[in-house]
């Protein structure tokens, strides 16, 4: 059985630089996709433990960095990923969980990278890939000019305790936050 549970976490790694914000923009090694840094939970790790891990593992960012979750949650079929034969066979899609951290310090690519690019919005929107990561990052950006950045503490507690596998209680209501409308309590 795969440790690889049935999520996912993007993480995108900004700075500011004079007076505009810079963006990371990762090239993969395997696919040639340009992104931010993305990966899979663990089974056992809660969704913030999954961002800290894979943005220590995939550039070194301390894990004790503040991390500020996005709202541009996003599905991907389960057809994507190898692990998904030890899934559920009623596992459709799973979720993928951005977030956005601050880091004006050295990136350390790891071997999932051949590249990384700090650029402005305009320019890191037009090379990623994925229209899920455009939209994570028109997200960002927004909150970067609104000052609006929340980070993990200030998210009503959801976000360091959330394990996809498990069951949230948000309202009275029991709602599992792999499915929709878990989703709409974050």
């Amino acid at each position: 059985m795969s440790y690889r549970a049935p999520f996912n976490v993007f993480v995108f790694i900004y700075r500011m630089l004079g007076s505009e914000f810079e963006h990371a923009i990762f090239k993969r090694s395997d696919n040639q996709a340009w992104q931010g840094i993305s990966g899979g939970g663990e089974y056992g790790e809660t969704v913030i433990g999954a961002a800290r891990r894979e943005g220590f593992e995939e550039a070194r960012i301390p894990t004790e960095s503040v991390y500020h979750p996005l709202r541009s949650i996003t599905s991907i079929p389960v057809s994507e990923y190898d692990a998904a034969s030890d899934w559920p066979d009623d596992q459709y899609v799973i979720y993928g969980y951005p977030f956005a951290v601050n880091w004006s310090g050295s990136i350390v690519l790891s071997d999932e990278h051949t590249e990384v690019r700090w650029l402005r919005f305009g320019s890191a929107i037009e090379l990623l890939t994925y229209q899920s990561s455009q939209v994570a990052l028109s997200e960002l950006h927004q909150r970067l000019l609104s000052d609006d950045m929340n980070d993990v503490a200030s998210s009503g507690g959801i976000w360091t305790t959330l394990n996809p596998l498990s069951v949230v209680s948000a309202s009275q209501n029991s709602v599992s936050p792999t499915s929709p409308q878990g989703l709409s309590i974050i």
